[in-house]
Protein backbone atom coordinates (compact mmCIF):
# COMPACT_ATOMS: atom_id res chain seq x y z
CA UNK A 1 0.00 0.00 0.00
CA UNK A 2 1.12 3.32 -0.46
CA UNK A 3 1.55 6.04 1.67
CA UNK A 4 -1.17 7.20 3.78
CA UNK A 5 -2.42 10.62 3.93
CA UNK A 6 -5.40 12.11 5.45
CA UNK A 7 -8.15 12.82 2.80
CA UNK A 8 -6.96 16.49 2.67
CA UNK A 9 -6.98 18.70 -0.12
CA UNK A 10 -5.13 22.46 -0.41
CA UNK A 11 -7.70 24.98 -1.48
CA UNK A 12 -6.96 26.53 -4.78
CA UNK A 13 -5.04 29.57 -3.66
CA UNK A 14 -5.52 32.36 -6.23
CA UNK A 15 -1.80 33.21 -7.69
CA UNK A 16 -0.94 37.17 -7.46
CA UNK A 17 -0.70 36.72 -11.20
CA UNK A 18 -3.99 35.29 -11.57
CA UNK A 19 -4.92 38.00 -8.80
CA UNK A 20 -3.94 41.02 -11.05
CA UNK A 21 -4.27 39.70 -14.63
CA UNK A 22 -6.67 42.33 -16.49
CA UNK A 23 -8.09 39.17 -18.38
CA UNK A 24 -8.72 36.78 -15.52
CA UNK A 25 -9.90 39.74 -12.82
CA UNK A 26 -13.26 39.09 -12.18
CA UNK A 27 -15.63 39.13 -9.30
CA UNK A 28 -14.54 34.77 -8.84
CA UNK A 29 -11.15 35.94 -8.31
CA UNK A 30 -11.70 39.12 -6.62
CA UNK A 31 -14.00 37.63 -3.76
CA UNK A 32 -12.25 34.25 -3.64
CA UNK A 33 -11.83 33.20 -0.09
CA UNK A 34 -8.69 32.31 -1.11
CA UNK A 35 -7.08 35.11 -2.65
CA UNK A 36 -4.61 37.06 -0.36
CA UNK A 37 -3.53 39.59 -3.13
CA UNK A 38 -6.46 41.34 -4.45
CA UNK A 39 -8.35 42.44 -1.18
CA UNK A 40 -5.60 42.03 1.80
CA UNK A 41 -6.74 40.60 4.97
CA UNK A 42 -6.99 43.53 7.35
CA UNK A 43 -8.21 44.37 11.07
CA UNK A 44 -7.97 40.34 11.88
CA UNK A 45 -4.60 40.34 14.03
CA UNK A 46 -6.31 39.43 16.78
CA UNK A 47 -8.26 36.27 15.29
CA UNK A 48 -4.83 35.48 13.80
CA UNK A 49 -2.80 35.78 17.21
CA UNK A 50 -5.48 33.25 18.85
CA UNK A 51 -5.47 30.88 16.04
CA UNK A 52 -1.42 30.90 16.78
CA UNK A 53 -2.36 30.76 20.43
CA UNK A 54 -4.57 27.63 19.57
CA UNK A 55 -2.09 25.90 17.57
CA UNK A 56 0.97 26.16 19.61
CA UNK A 57 -0.53 25.15 22.95
CA UNK A 58 0.42 22.34 24.21
CA UNK A 59 -2.74 19.79 24.50
CA UNK A 60 -1.48 17.28 22.16
CA UNK A 61 -5.42 17.57 20.55
CA UNK A 62 -7.08 20.76 19.92
CA UNK A 63 -10.58 21.30 18.47
CA UNK A 64 -11.96 24.82 17.70
CA UNK A 65 -14.63 26.09 16.52
CA UNK A 66 -14.68 29.79 13.75
CA UNK A 67 -18.82 30.63 14.66
CA UNK A 68 -19.96 33.92 12.72
CA UNK A 69 -22.95 34.79 10.39
CA UNK A 70 -22.36 33.64 7.08
CA UNK A 71 -20.26 36.07 5.07
CA UNK A 72 -17.78 37.28 7.68
CA UNK A 73 -15.25 35.86 6.96
CA UNK A 74 -14.24 32.52 8.36
CA UNK A 75 -13.35 30.62 5.41
CA UNK A 76 -10.91 33.88 4.44
CA UNK A 77 -9.12 33.87 7.69
CA UNK A 78 -8.31 30.51 8.36
CA UNK A 79 -7.28 30.12 4.39
CA UNK A 80 -4.80 32.79 5.07
CA UNK A 81 -4.05 31.66 8.62
CA UNK A 82 -3.36 28.38 7.42
CA UNK A 83 -1.24 28.67 4.55
CA UNK A 84 1.96 28.24 5.69
CA UNK A 85 0.90 24.58 7.47
CA UNK A 86 -0.54 23.57 3.88
CA UNK A 87 1.70 24.90 1.11
CA UNK A 88 4.16 26.53 3.29
CA UNK A 89 7.28 26.78 5.34
CA UNK A 90 5.12 24.66 8.16
CA UNK A 91 3.90 21.91 5.58
CA UNK A 92 6.80 19.75 5.88
CA UNK A 93 6.07 18.98 9.56
CA UNK A 94 2.30 19.24 8.93
CA UNK A 95 -0.39 17.16 7.18
CA UNK A 96 -2.95 20.23 6.38
CA UNK A 97 -5.83 20.87 4.74
CA UNK A 98 -9.37 21.27 3.93
CA UNK A 99 -11.65 17.89 4.46
CA UNK A 100 -12.53 16.48 0.89
CA UNK A 101 -14.81 14.07 1.28
CA UNK A 102 -18.15 14.24 4.04
CA UNK A 103 -17.11 10.34 3.92
CA UNK A 104 -15.94 9.50 6.72
CA UNK A 105 -14.89 5.77 5.49
CA UNK A 106 -12.40 7.65 3.71
CA UNK A 107 -10.56 8.83 7.53
CA UNK A 108 -10.55 4.77 8.52
CA UNK A 109 -6.96 3.36 9.67
CA UNK A 110 -7.31 1.55 6.53
CA UNK A 111 -6.83 4.50 4.40
CA UNK A 112 -5.03 7.05 6.96
CA UNK A 113 -2.93 6.91 10.30
CA UNK A 114 -1.33 10.19 11.46
CA UNK A 115 2.43 10.26 11.16
CA UNK A 116 2.61 14.06 11.80
CA UNK A 117 0.95 17.19 13.80
CA UNK A 118 -2.47 17.28 11.20
CA UNK A 119 -4.79 20.38 10.63
CA UNK A 120 -7.94 19.32 9.69
CA UNK A 121 -9.93 22.00 8.20
CA UNK A 122 -13.92 21.71 8.10
CA UNK A 123 -15.38 24.50 5.74
CA UNK A 124 -19.39 24.22 5.66
CA UNK A 125 -19.38 22.07 8.64
CA UNK A 126 -23.28 20.43 7.90
CA UNK A 127 -21.89 18.96 5.08
CA UNK A 128 -19.84 17.25 7.29
CA UNK A 129 -21.46 15.55 10.14
CA UNK A 130 -19.92 12.01 9.31
CA UNK A 131 -16.62 13.02 9.57
CA UNK A 132 -17.28 15.66 12.87
CA UNK A 133 -18.78 12.32 14.65
CA UNK A 134 -15.23 10.56 13.67
CA UNK A 135 -13.18 12.56 15.10
CA UNK A 136 -13.11 10.80 18.80
CA UNK A 137 -12.05 7.47 16.65
CA UNK A 138 -9.19 9.56 15.37
CA UNK A 139 -7.84 10.79 18.94
CA UNK A 140 -7.42 7.27 20.22
CA UNK A 141 -5.97 6.19 17.05
CA UNK A 142 -3.21 8.65 17.35
CA UNK A 143 -2.62 8.45 21.30
CA UNK A 144 -3.76 11.77 22.15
Amino acid sequence: MGARHPPLVAPRYISKEQAFNESEATSAIWLNPHNHYSLPLVGRDTEIALLEQFINSKERFKIAALVAPSGAGKTRLVSYWAKPYIVGEKSEEWDAGFVESPNADSWSEEHWQPTKNTLIIIDYTYNYADVIVACPHWVVRCNC
